[in-house]
This record gives C-alpha cells, structure tokens and sequence, in this order.
C-alpha cells in the first residue's frame, strides 16, 4: 500500500492552486498518506510562440505531454489538469480517474473603465481567445481586440501598466487563485458562451493502478465556494429522521428535538428559526408554501429583518449574479410573473410551492453531518395553547405526487363530462385534475385544482384537455416531463409549451383515445 503519493502539476500559480485543491481534499480523505506536488514544465511552458503559430498542431497536447509521460513511467501517481487543455484521447495506459465538481463556467470582466455596455466606443479589450474576440465583437464590434496571454497575474499586471481598457479571464482561475475581488463583472453565459470544459478539472492516473483509482474516485468537491444544504429537523423525538434527509440530499441536518416542538407552534417555531438562521448565517433560507410554512416564515423573515418572496413556482441562481437567487411568483392578480431578487440583503428567503422542485432519489450512499442544535425557548413569549389536534377525514388525493394527470380546463363543460377524462385516466393509471375555470364552477374540488392559485404539479405526462393555456394554469404544471394538448383552438396559448398537440374536439377525441388504449391493453 502507498504511504506517499506524488501529484504532477505545471509549475504556473493557477496550475497549483488546482493540484493544492485536489491534494487537500485527498489529505481530507487519507489522513494516513503524505502527499506531494511534483511541479512539471510543460512543451507549452517553453515554447508555446512558435507552437501557436503553427496552425498544422494542436495546442492542447503542449500543455500535458510531459506530465502524461512521468505518469507512465511512474515518477508521479497522479495528474491534475485543466480539462480544457485535454487532447480528446489519453495515451494508451491512462485514464480519467475523477472530474470533480465544477467550479464557476463563466468569463468574466475585469475592468478599469466600466462594464461590458458601459466601456467607452473604442475601448482597448485584452484577450488571445479566437471563442471570447468574437463573443466580444458579437455584443461591441467597436472594441478593438489587443493580443494578452501570460498567467493570471501577468494579465492582471498589463491591465495596470499597459494600454487596456479591460481584459477577460475565467472566473474559475480567479477564484481558485483567490482574486475574486478583482471581478468588475460577470458575463451572461447565454450572450457570451464560456468554452465547453471552463472550470472543469481532469485527474488523470493509470489505469492498472486500482489502489490511485480508488483515491481518486473519492475527491469531489474542489470550489470552496460550493453552497451546502442544511436542513432543520424540529420536534420531539425526531433524531431518526436526520439521516432521512442526510439520504435526501442535505450535507448537514441541525436536529432541534424538544417535547415543547412536538406540535407546531408559531412562536416556539419562530425561535427556533431564528436562533439557527444567526448562528449558521445561510445564504438562503427556503420554507415550503403549505400551510405551515406560510405561517412561519413571514415571521422569521420580520425576526431577522429580511425580505420574504411569497408562494414561489420558480427558483434559479442567476447566472449573471454572483450567488443571487431569481425567485418568480405571479403578480398583478396572476396576470404576468415576476421574478424577484435580494441584492443587499441576506438570507434570501422564499416559500415555495410544493411540486416546484423535483425530488431527487434517495441515495444511501451520501453522507453527512448531524448535529444536535441546542436552543433555550422563551416560554413567556408563547401566548397559544393546544387545547385538540383534530386530523381531517376522508382519502384525498395528492395531485402533486401522480405520475399521470389528465387535467380539464373550460372546454370540458359540464361536471357530468368530467367522466370521458376519468375513463382515459382509469385506464392509464392516471389521475384526474383540473383548471381553476371548473373549480369555480364548482364541478371539481380545489384540491385537483392546477396553478398559480391551485398545486404546482411536474408529472411524466400531463393531458390538457380543453385548457386554453392561461399564464396562470401554465405556471402550475409546465415542468412536467411531458405535455399533451388536446383543444378545438389551434392559436390556443397552451400549444407552444406543450410538446405534442392535438386540435379538435376533446369530447370526440378521448373516447377514441380510450377505447384504442383498451384495445392496446387488450392485445399486449
């Protein structure tokens, strides 16, 4: 067994900052090993003039050569590289052992004179990249394009002392090196496209060494500015519950277990929010849009002196934004959607509503901390008393968790029509839900009801079946897997998102649907 393991590595301060990332997370992992960085002077080291002026070569293999042939002759165990410096195929004896998360894609501006839209007509804009000239030339043809290559600093030198207006450089490279701080602006990656492996690292080690491999195969996360999930578990002997969510996805769960939690209270909640959200000072705070979580969280965001964005069908890290999160919810009535963000304040906190997140599969094999939070609740401020907990009746059916959903809107008609979708749903073990237009109505309850007002729902296959596609239904079921319209209305609005349309008469359409379903059944 190898008690020393040597990591090969250019020599540039990028270059180690990657292998110092990949060598303190092995370090993490095998505390028990020793582990050195072998600097390796690369082709492109040397010499990469004349090599960029032969356009007959590839460019990619100057930067690896050397490193890949000390890894064949065993002088290193392992090799760590930007991936977007790897030639398509590795010589024959190495492999890919891990491609650890992904730091930052995007490139980035670094500035004396303003943003990308603000810089003045002419400016003077440092780059060698073919890729970031014509992403540059596409937003400002004006720019005139100066030749720039050299390590991070050195560019960043030239900006300084030479004739620059701005440079571009990769965001990953400035965070790994630690100079975020000299970011003047980050680029949209839909205007401007960052190359296709940015911010990716390639470990490579041979492939008859199982031992490496395995080491490897266990470094994952190198960006240091990764976001973790905490969850807060609150009640009364819940602690067995914790690594549920641990298998759930979350990296840390701060268990608050106390018989005064055992029934929700607002205040006792509230306190218990509040001392967590100070002590662990998270970037986000989300709480589901139930009824329970709308009740609490507009008070924990008064607590601690936050905004709050309300009912949620939609949330994203905006890609322009460092660590800012888009959170879209209906406005104006539900006649158009907003998206609405935090600039200035932390946490960002949002209810959400059920169904908007896909759930992702539990792993048993995922890991994590479990600490037990210790809180003192202040009894006096708790003004409510449970006097009965009285448990609602009757079976209902939980639209948001069907895989199949055959949904009516208005073309449906009257309630009695509502039998052609149960039949087709009856039969492809669906289940039937609707539009806000027959819940009105009174002929379905509010419970099937899809939308802004109703359940966000993300089934694999959604029917709609006379909906004309109203923004506010469209917002409630969108991001289901698979979409199937059927309406008289050729023009009608739920036609561009869904992804297979049919125009007629839904009460003609479905019993044939139906009955060649049968008949399919019938014949398998």
């Amino acid at each position: 067994m190898k008690k020393h393991v040597v990591i090969g590595s250019r020599g540039s301060i990028l270059a180690l900052a990657q292998a110092n990332l990949v060598k303190n997370n092995l370090e993490a992992n095998y505390p028990d090993l020793t582990f050195e960085i072998k600097e390796i002077v690369t082709s492109g080291d040397k010499d990469l003039k004349s090599n960029w002026e032969n356009s007959d070569v590839s460019l990619k293999s100057f930067f690896t050569k050397e490193i890949e042939q000390e890894l064949l002759d065993g002088d290193i165990d392992i090799a760590v590289h930007s991936m977007k410096d790897m030639p398509a195929v590795s010589p024959k004896g190495l492999i890919c052992g891990a491609i650890p998360d992904r730091e930052d894609p995007r490139d980035v501006l670094v500035s004396k004179n303003g943003f990308l839209v603000t810089l003045p007509q002419g400016a003077k804009i440092g780059t060698s990249s073919l890729r970031r000239v014509m992403n540059l030339k596409a937003i400002r043809p004006d720019f005139e394009i100066k030749h720039l290559r050299g390590n991070i600093h050195t560019r960043l030198k030239k900006l300084e002392t030479e004739d620059y207006d701005a440079i571009v450089l990769a965001a990953a490279g400035l965070k790994r090196t630690g100079l975020a701080d000299k970011i003047t602006e980050y680029l949209n990656g839909e205007v401007f496209p960052p190359a296709p492996a940015q911010g990716v690292l390639y470990i490579q080690c041979r492939e008859n060494d199982e031992e490496i491999k395995e080491k490897v195969a266990h470094v994952k996360a190198t960006n240091p500015d990764a976001a973790k999930v905490t969850a807060l578990l609150i009640g009364h002997n819940v602690q067995a519950l914790a690594q549920d969510l641990i298998k759930a996805g979350a990296d840390k769960v701060l268990v608050v277990d106390k018989p005064e939690l055992e029934v929700y209270d607002t205040e006792a909640y509230t306190q218990v929010l509040d001392a967590a959200i100070t002590a662990e000072k998270p970037e986000i705070v989300l709480f589901g849009a139930t009824t329970l979580g709308r009740d609490l969280a507009p008070r924990v965001s008064s607590r601690i002196a936050t905004g709050l964005t309300a009912d949620c069908t939609k949330l994203e890290l905006l890609k322009d934004k460092e660590r800012q999160l888009g959170m879209t919810r209906p406005a104006f009535g539900g006649n158009l959607m907003a998206t609405i963000v935090s600039p200035d304040h932390r946490p960002q906190m949002a209810t959400v509503r059920p169904g908007v997140m896909k759930k992702l599969p539990k792993s048993d094999d995922r890991t994590g901390e479990v600490v037990e939070f210790p809180v003192t609740l202040d009894t006096s401020k708790m003004k409510v008393k449970l006097l009965k907990v009285v448990k609602e009746g009757g079976n209902k059916v939980d639209i948001s968790e069907a895989k199949i959903l055959v949904s009516g809107g208005r073309g449906v008609g009257a309630k009695q029509n509502f039998e052609l979708l149960e039949d087709l749903a009856a039969e492809i073990g669906g289940i039937v839900s609707s539009s806000r237009a027959q819940v009105d109505a009174g002929n379905m309850p509010h419970d099937r009801q899809v939308g802004q007002t109703g359940k966000t729902v993300r089934p694999e296959v959604y029917f709609a079946c006379g909906i004309s596609g109203a923004i506010q239904h469209v917002a409630g079921m969108e991001e289901s897997e698979f979409i199937i319209a059927i309406n008289k209305d050729r023009f009608a609005p739920i036609f561009s998102v869904a992804d297979l349309g049919i125009v007629g008469d839904l009460h003609k359409i479905l019993p044939i649907l139906t009955e060649e379903i049968k008949k399919y059944k019938a014949n398998k």
